[in-house]
């Protein structure tokens, strides 16, 4: 028989693979395993995974651009906090940057501003290297969107250089487009241009389809105002091919994310 442990451990592992899949793009695949997950942890009466599941949940549906759906996951996964832990990330600071990043593409910063000063104050309780880089990461996106050019650039900087030495390629390739953006924002195309190839080719590596849409987009914007056609079409026609990959991988119908949703109340 299998036993409470070797459950726990299964429980883990469909979360676990659960953010592989959303973080390759396999959006439908990744809500049906940590579906799963959730699941197992009501049949054992085990509530030690119901937050790292819900969080990994919510970031599925804010990279499908459905972000009431991840705010309801996050609210689920905050109210499991007591009972619930990750042998490797603090949860809450895990939790706080996803509500961040929903927030941001909201187009709301003063709710992303306030999610990020609650992980300044939770991440001296725990700090775990993908923490505190996804924490740099977001810090850097809340002050570009805020048009703090300068702090953001300094942040960016810091930023890289924690994700090079913690060889976070996930983070880094964001970050990277982020400082391209805050270049370009600035006319500063010429200096965007390499920036925005470090983040393309670092997304290809891993093949994280959502900064490659982003870092070719900067690069062939960069050319475009420097009036080199050539490549302007060449990183114009990789964004288009990627991008409909990306809409091709986002398209969990909205009767199927509705399933999805309906069985997480049903679970409750």
């Amino acid at each position: 028989a299998i036993n409470l442990n070797d459950k726990s451990d299964l429980i883990l592992a469909y979360a676990r693979i659960g953010a592989y899949f959303w973080q390759s793009a396999k959006y439908s695949a990744s809500l049906q395993i940590l579906l799963k997950g959730i699941s197992l942890c009501q049949q054992e009466n085990f509530p030690g995974y119901l937050s790292l599941l819900y969080q990994n949940i919510a970031w599925v549906y804010v990279n499908i651009g459905q972000y009431n759906q991840a705010l309801n996951n996050l609210r689920r996964a905050v109210l499991y906090f007591p009972a619930s832990f990750d042998p490797f990330y603090n949860l809450p600071v895990q939790t706080y940057i996803t509500y961040s990043w929903a927030y941001l593409f909201m187009g709301n910063p003063d709710s992303a501003s306030y999610s990020l000063n609650k992980v300044n104050d939770l991440i001296l309780d725990r700090i775990d290297p993908v923490s505190y880089d996804q924490y740099l990461g977001s810090m850097a996106a809340l002050l570009t969107d805020l048009k703090q050019y300068e702090h953001a650039t300094q942040v960016c900087l810091k930023a890289i250089e924690t994700f090079k030495k913690n060889n976070d390629n996930q983070t880094l390739d964001y970050t990277y487009a982020q400082y391209a953006t805050i270049l370009l924002k600035n006319q500063k195309f010429r200096e965007a241009i390499p920036q925005a190839k470090l983040s393309l080719n670092t997304a290809l590596v891993i093949n994280d389809k959502m900064c490659i849409v982003i870092a070719s987009k900067i690069i062939s914007d960069c050319y475009d105002s420097l009036g080199n056609t050539d490549s302007t079409l060449y990183f114009l026609k990789l964004n288009v091919s990627y991008y409909a990959d990306l809409v091709n991988a986002r398209n969990v119908s909205e009767i199927e994310a509705a399933a999805f949703s309906n069985q997480l109340r049903d679970k409750e």
